[in-house]
């Protein structure tokens, strides 16, 4: 947790650097490698755990909106909204 709780936010996580022996240019790199690893990888993954393309285009546009926000993840989750009533049901929902 960083100096904001829990608030998952690039700032929030490079608040508290200290606690794992990095100061925050180490901690900042780091966080960015990865958040470029998952802004290029996360389709993959998906696609190779049988998502179907269409829930794979309502989540491209999640992660669009969480890059363009910093990564942050209040900006991914404000885009997870539920799908509205006439979307059509995949089977899965519920399944966490």
């Amino acid at each position: 947790m960083g100096r904001l709780g829990k608030a998952m936010t690039r700032e929030n996580i490079l608040s508290a650097t200290e606690v794992f022996g990095l100061n925050r240019e180490e901690a900042g790199a780091i966080f960015s490698r990865m958040a470029a690893h998952v802004a290029s990888s996360w389709e993959d993954a998906f696609m190779r755990h049988g998502m179907a393309q269409s829930e794979l285009t309502l989540l491209a546009q999640c992660f669009s909106l969480a890059m363009q926000e910093g990564g942050s993840a209040p900006a991914l989750q404000a885009s997870l909204q539920p799908l509205p009533a006439s979307a059509p049901a995949t089977g899965k929902e519920g399944m966490d």
